[in-house]
């Protein structure tokens, strides 16, 4: 099969949404807005929602939904992710309005050199042994950002209330998704000025678990599809900015990078960032060795940089935080096909299958779509 790739475009991507929504609300923002939703927004919507469904790609939408379909029938164009377009980057480029260069949320897992660490960037845990890290919170107090929510509510320009709704991994937050609905219709019928950041975590979970195709799938998107329908029923002078954060494709293979024994050898520390994304610290004495081997085994189905080009041509404009340095190791190798790289950095430590995946250049996990859904005005 001949895989499309797809480049992240940071003048057309899911972190220019955020960059539209500060603007609207009078919050400077360094990068481009998107006209698409400058336009609606130029209507002075009472509420404005920024409702983010994991996982749910332009190909997943179109494979699972009709071209009558509520959702497809709102989508006013494609957008790219950023890039790794993975969950913890993409969902920190949309909260905050940053590049990756600038957040530095660069993969699912970061090596943090001063407590000799690799940290899940979500969870705080060490990503091989899968324990809690022995340093609180220590991803935050190390690469922490403000949300576009605080840049808003700390606007001296305007009046505004902010919420957010999440699944029930932030304190208060909703059981199903049909409770995230009804939160948000109550939200939205508060006599005030807001904005709401929504976020739903499927179907990203569960496709990591069935696959892309699976009915299961199609039952998610159509509960999505459902909630913003009845929400017509029930809200008026509102905009709701529907988006994904990465897409998804299915998986062919996993490559156990510690099988390949002349590929070890050349590795200074464990990789890091992820499994369709990984950096390598590689022995001063080891690189071209390892660039070598490396095209050797895998050239098919991911293509090797070095850290300067990759930084260069993934993460975007603006100015470097100064942990991107430290989490970029001498080569990242980025997935184009359909496989993932494994490391089994300790024993009797349970590999989960996965089915489906993100965080490559295929058109499957870099394109979203961008849909707007507009209730009428009084």
């Amino acid at each position: 099969m001949d895989i499309l790739k797809i480049m992240p475009d940071y003048e057309n991507s899911i972190m220019n949404i955020a960059s539209s929504i500060l603007k609207y609300y009078h919050v400077e923002t360094m990068h481009n807005t998107i006209p698409e939703i400058d336009d609606a927004l130029a209507k002075n919507y009472k509420n404005v929602v920024f409702f983010i469904v994991d996982g749910m790609g332009t190909d997943i939408l179109n494979y699972h939904m009709p071209t009558n379909s509520f959702l497809r029938m709102h989508k006013v164009k494609d957008l790219t992710s950023v890039f790794p377009s993975t969950t913890p980057v993409a969902t920190t480029s949309m909260y905050s309005g940053l590049s990756p260069l600038e957040h530095a949320w660069v993969g699912w897992n970061c090596y943090f050199k001063e407590i000799d660490q690799e940290l899940v960037l979500f969870t705080n845990t060490d990503f091989y042994s899968h324990k809690k890290s022995k340093y609180p919170d220590y991803v935050n107090s190390a690469i922490g950002y403000e949300t576009i929510n605080s840049k808003i509510s700390n606007s001296t320009h305007n009046n505004v209330a902010t919420y957010e709704v999440f699944p029930l991994f932030r304190p208060n937050g909703v059981k199903s998704l049909s409770e995230m609905f009804e939160r948000i219709n109550n939200l939205c019928r508060k006599d005030e000025q807001k904005f709401i950041l929504a976020y739903w975590d499927e179907p990203d979970c569960t496709m990591h678990k069935v696959g892309t195709k699976s009915p299961e799938i199609t039952k998610i998107i159509q509960a999505v599809n459902e909630g913003l329908l009845q929400l017509n029923n029930t809200i008026d002078d509102t905009l709701i900015i529907v988006a994904a954060d990465h897409g998804q494709i299915d998986m062919q293979e996993n490559i156990f990078l510690d099988e390949y024994s002349d590929i070890q050898e050349c590795l200074a520390m464990l990789p890091s960032l992820g499994k369709r994304v990984m950096s390598f610290q590689i022995k001063t004495n080891k690189k071209e060795e390892f660039v070598e081997r490396f095209n050797r085994y895998f050239k098919d189905d991911f293509i090797l940089f070095n850290k300067e080009d990759f930084i260069a041509k993934f993460l975007g404009p603006g100015n470097p935080h100064p942990r991107v340095d430290d989490f970029i190791g001498d080569f990242v190798a980025v997935a184009v096909g359909q496989k993932m790289f494994q490391y089994r950095a300790l024993e009797n430590i349970d590999i989960a299958e996965i089915k489906a995946n993100h965080a490559g250049l295929t058109h499957e996990e870099m394109i979203v779509p961008l849909i707007l859904v507009e209730y009428k005005k009084n």
